[in-house]
């Protein structure tokens, strides 16, 4: 049984109109493009089969691109690089301790990303020295969000932690009763974020007071995405497979619907992305779907050969994703918003990252390479 629990302390502010905290507009870029992660980036995308700019070994990741200022930032399996996006040659690259997850936010001259274990750390985006870092109780650490400058971020250690990035001092910070591996999401300023203790909260950003909490009886994974207040996100349970979409009113914290499939989401497995009144979301039950944000009622769904890991991206009407994990044979695709139809497919080797996409060129990882495609 769902059950949203709101916080008495802060009733009466939802019956206030709230003003809209805005995003610092030195804010470049993160993951899913923008503070809302609804992977909508306005550009234009290839919408035939594209050739092969250039390929860059980064030894595997678990980290999607992001793209600012002509250059491309991505983790690898112990660097943190920064690439030429017109050449593909590096420009610098950081050492970190392991394998990283966190796709980096930038902001201000400086990038932002999470280590596997314990620190956020903060960069000088022009050679990649290391500005500060801010060490966690533990775990790694998933994809920022910044906004107005406070970093917000959490892991493993079952806390959300918001840094000012001008003192470098915590803020405040938000116990949950689970670790989370879901990236937090801001708009109107309350982040929101899912945790493995079942629940999806949404927490004031100044204060660090939750404002209401959704229970779901199954773990959050998915990253929440919201547009025209309403966030939505996946749940799924590593058990039973018992596998929910969810839409749920931000200021309300109520279920405006639910939309059952055969497969996880979550668990480092496809956040949704939204555009034109329509939710994209993939699973392991081998589709891609298409929902109605109205009605929650399927518009159509493309079948894939592999399980989808990957968070869709959205440009110009075209919904681009991949598919696989390990296998030798996976595909990259690019699927028309509106019909499902299939525009084209890229083969590719190994599991492969959510795309980030810039001046019509599309940015992924797959095994040991981040490929550029034109």
């Amino acid at each position: 049984m769902k059950k949203c629990i709101i916080s008495m302390v802060l009733l009466l502010a939802l019956l206030i109109i709230a003003t809209c905290s805005k995003a610092n507009d030195n804010v470049c870029s993160m993951f899913r493009g923008n503070l809302e992660r609804n992977g909508l980036y306005n550009t234009n995308g290839p919408k035939e089969l594209p050739e092969i700019k250039w390929k860059f070994k980064t030894g595997g990741s678990g980290s999607s691109p992001v793209v600012c200022n002509g250059v491309v930032y991505i983790g690898g399996e112990i660097y943190f690089y920064a690439i030429e996006a017109k050449t593909g040659k590096e420009k610098w690259k950081f050492k970190t301790d392991g394998w990283l997850e966190s796709s980096p936010a930038i902001a201000d001259g400086v990038i932002y990303f999470g280590g596997p274990e314990k620190y956020l750390y903060a960069l000088d985006i022009r050679n990649g020295k290391e500005k500060w870092k801010f060490k966690t109780n533990g775990g790694s650490i998933k994809s920022p969000a910044i906004s107005d400058g406070v970093i917000y971020f959490g892991g493993r250690d079952n806390y959300l932690y918001a840094v000012d990035t001008n003192t470098e001092q915590e803020k405040w910070v938000f116990k949950t009763d689970g670790p989370f591996v879901s990236s937090p999401a801001i708009s109107d300023g309350v982040v929101y974020f899912g945790s493995r203790d079942d629940y999806l909260y949404a927490v004031d950003t100044k204060t660090g007071q939750e404002k209401w909490k959704f229970k779901t009886g199954e773990w959050i994974d998915s990253s929440p995405a919201i547009s025209d207040g309403v966030v939505y996100f996946g749940v799924g349970s590593h058990f039973d497979h018992l596998v929910y979409l969810f839409a749920v009113d931000t200021k309300t914290c109520k279920e405006k619907w639910k939309f059952k499939t055969d497969g996880l989401i979550g668990s480092q497995y496809p956040s949704p992305a939204i555009a034109d009144s329509v939710v994209y979301f993939g699973g392991r039950d081998n589709y891609l779907y298409a929902i109605d944000t109205n009605t929650g009622k399927e518009k159509w769904k493309f079948e894939t050969k592999e399980e989808i890991y990957s968070s869709p991206a959205i440009a110009d009407g075209v919904v681009y994703f991949s598919e696989g994990r390990y296998g030798p044979e996976n595909y990259f695709y690019a699927v028309d918003a509106k019909t499902g139809q299939e525009k084209w497919k890229y083969k590719a080797e190994g599991r492969c990252s959510s795309p980030a996409i810039s001046d019509g060129i599309i940015y992924f990882s797959c095994g040991d390479y981040l490929y550029a495609l034109h």
